[in-house]
């Protein structure tokens, strides 16, 4: 059932006047020089103070929303100046940051901020939806606005058959453990329903979706991908598939500090049939058959020399089957143009904290020195 309040724009405050009054802010330099551009970077602007990391999301060319702790600006102009949307200056609002972003046109829209809310006037208000009551860290809606999931963890006391179960899945207290639940709305969010998974171990962190017979999610234990044929979700397995090099597999693990190495972190697919996937140990993989057997592209070393806890790849977008993009952990964007297996990075200074594609390719990158514009 709907949570029928309305959370109305009224305490956003921008440095200089209150947009409440219908004046747009021009907003403080958040670095006192602009870095130096790279011909694939293209600087926009300046972006707003900011409290948390951002999260970043254009719908086309001009309309586009960033987050950043308890706060989200949209902009109509491709970046070059930013309104409050929303602001969570009482006890009323969203209690928790804004983990992330879902708009799917200029007018309608997702935030999670520990639970689901919704917008369908462009941020001016938003809806407490009814969401599952479990912890919550992605969600994702199609192009029609009614079709959605969300993904995240469940608690259910330890029993006799969790035992070996790893330590990072058991509540501090130690008399829970942690399992992944997904669930489905073909509403909009005012209701959803749990989807069964072939596993019951890890947190489900990211999801991705290219229409609602492809979809892929992950644990930080497992990865999953929706068979069209049956409409089930199958655990995939890395002991398939006939590659060359199985580094990930076959090799020494080249582990990180802290965490999980075999956790996936970032997941996208251009297609039905081609998909990369990046862990926490720094290795990337790709499928060339929706998910179902993976291959490893290189080994870390040959990205990051030094290996630290920041040696992975965040985020990814690929243009096309041989161009593509990714954020590392350590804040460098970087570009492959052999489909994943050679990176290099972008040379500017600085630390990038989201990236963003529209569905052509034009992208954009943030973090404290600003808004870049990527031309591929």
């Amino acid at each position: 059932m709907l949570d029928e309040r309305l959370i109305r724009i009224t305490s956003g405050f921008c440095v200089c006047l209150a947009v409440t009054a219908g004046v747009t802010c021009t907003l403080p330099a958040t670095a006192s020089k602009p870095p130096e551009n790279e011909s694939k970077l293209v600087r926009i602007g300046n972006v707003p103070l900011r409290e948390g990391w951002y999260k970043l999301q254009f719908v086309n060319e001009r309309e586009g929303w960033l987050a950043s702790g308890k706060n989200l600006w949209r902009t109509t102009d491709g970046g070059k100046n930013w309104d409050i949307a929303y602001s969570d200056e009482g006890s009323w609002g969203i209690l928790d940051s804004i983990d992330s972003l879902e708009f799917i046109n200029s007018q309608t829209g997702w935030m999670l901020a520990d639970r689901i809310y919704k917008t369908e006037d462009s941020s001016n208000t938003w809806k407490r939806l009814s969401d599952p009551d479990v912890v919550l860290h992605s969600i994702r809606f199609l192009k029609d606005g009614k079709r959605g999931w969300a993904a995240g963890e469940i608690y259910r006391p330890i029993s006799p058959k969790d035992a070996g179960v790893r330590s990072q899945l058991v509540s501090s207290d130690g008399k829970k453990v942690l399992y992944p639940g997904l669930f489905h709305t073909e509403d909009g969010g005012a209701t959803w329903s749990r989807q069964s998974l072939p596993s019951s171990e890890g947190r489900l962190l990211y999801l991705c979706f290219l229409d609602a017979d492809h979809g892929w999610a992950s644990s930080d234990a497992e990865f999953f991908y929706l068979e069209s044929d049956s409409n089930r979700w199958r655990l995939f397995d890395y002991s398939k598939g006939n590659c060359a090099n199985r580094m990930l597999l076959e090799t020494t693990q080249w582990e990180t500090q802290g965490g999980d190495a075999y956790e996936p972190v970032a997941i996208f697919f251009l297609d039905a049939n081609q998909g990369w996937l990046s862990f926490r140990n720094g290795y990337m993989a790709k499928s060339t058959d929706g998910g179902r057997t993976w291959c490893d592209l290189f080994n870390p070393r040959g990205v990051w020399p030094s290996q630290t806890w920041e040696t992975f790849f965040a985020k990814i977008h690929f243009t096309n089957s041989m161009q593509g993009w990714g954020l590392g952990g350590d804040g460098s964007l970087q570009e492959t143009n052999d489909g994943g297996v050679i990176w290099h990075k972008v040379g500017i200074t600085g630390r990038f904290e989201d990236m963003c594609f529209l569905d052509r390719g034009s992208g954009w990158v943030v973090g404290k020195e600003g808004l870049f514009r990527i031309n591929p």
